[in-house]
């Protein structure tokens, strides 16, 4: 006969080692966990003529998921809203909705749950475009004249905050590389140093082509352009051989750097090769900062039929 009480310490063991072991599968499977990134609140159903005239706060999300699955999730998994269908105009109190795309994870909380606001009717007027250069154009080059599609600009909002903007930047960005006049259409923004978030204020248009006028500030000198030979050795006896044409070139660079210039040397090429053709075409090996005025003027060496002096 069984007797169910035989080694009954054992069995009591046995099964709180399988609870235990249960409650840690589950704990790690299914952890709590802050995601990492903070959330843009959307903002729904505003009412027609009114504006937020507070910056709405990023949330946090506490989930339940597992560990492996928390890796893969992205801010874009989320969405976080407030609704304010018939919210009228005045302080309130909003709750915060959250929704998640991924099918492993359970959103737990929303922080804050509520958020503080304010609505206030929308107010608009005209206000000035300023130009703002990020960056400069090639060395050597400078920026000239700038003009905006259009000086001014409607601006919309909660009248407290239109009241103290009376300017929109448009910030035209330069790489390095500009050499010739350039037209960009460039995003409109707030002076940053306003501190006032640009999702509180509207701005129409909200892009605006800027001209810029590019000016060198390079000179142009025409100097000699010189045999460069491969073996040195053979400059003696070749130099007076041939014949570069054409015999000058036209440089362009800052003014320091071509007051030390007095002649260009053509790449170094071999004098054998030269002898078999009768000519060839060479490049002028170019000092740094100093370019061609002629980018596609092309150099012939030729052997000359009588000894040049």
């Amino acid at each position: 006969m069984i007797k169910p009480l035989n080694n009954i310490h054992l069995k009591l063991l046995a099964l709180l080692a399988a609870i235990f072991l249960w409650f840690i599968v589950i704990t790690v499977e299914n952890t709590v966990y802050l995601f990492p990134d903070e959330i843009t609140v959307e903002v729904t159903n505003l009412g027609k003529n009114l504006s937020l005239a507070d910056e709405i706060p990023k949330v946090k999300l506490y989930l339940r998921i597992d560990k492996e699955d928390m890796k893969t999730l992205t801010k874009n998994d989320f969405r976080v809203f407030i609704d304010l269908k018939d919210v009228g105009a005045g302080p309130h109190l909003v709750d915060t909705e959250a929704t998640s795309a991924s099918t492993t994870a359970k959103i737990l909380k929303v922080e804050p749950a509520r958020i503080a606001l304010t609505l206030a009717p929308t107010t608009e007027k005209e206000v000035d475009v300023k130009v703002n250069v990020v960056g400069s154009p090639m060395k050597g080059y400078k920026i000239g004249s700038l003009v905006a599609q259009s000086d001014k600009v409607k601006i919309s909002g909660a009248q407290k905050i239109i009241d103290s903007i009376d300017h929109v930047q448009a910030q035209l960005l330069l790489t390095g590389t500009e050499e010739n006049d350039l037209n960009q259409s460039v995003a409109l923004t707030l002076d940053l140093a306003g501190g006032i978030p640009l999702d509180l204020v509207s701005i129409v248009p909200d892009q605006l082509v800027v001209s810029a006028e590019i000016v060198s500030q390079l000179q142009q000198k025409e100097v000699d352009l010189i045999p460069g030979f491969k073996n040195d050795a053979d400059r003696e006896d070749w130099a007076n051989r041939i014949k570069i044409t054409p015999g000058k070139i036209t440089i362009e660079g800052e003014t320091d750097v071509l007051d030390k210039i007095d002649s260009i040397t053509t790449k170094p090429f071999e004098t054998s090769i030269l002898e078999s053709s009768g000519s060839l075409q060479v490049r002028p090996d170019l000092p740094k900062d100093v370019s061609l005025v002629n980018k596609d003027e092309i150099f012939t060496v030729t052997l000359a039929n009588e000894p040049t002096i």
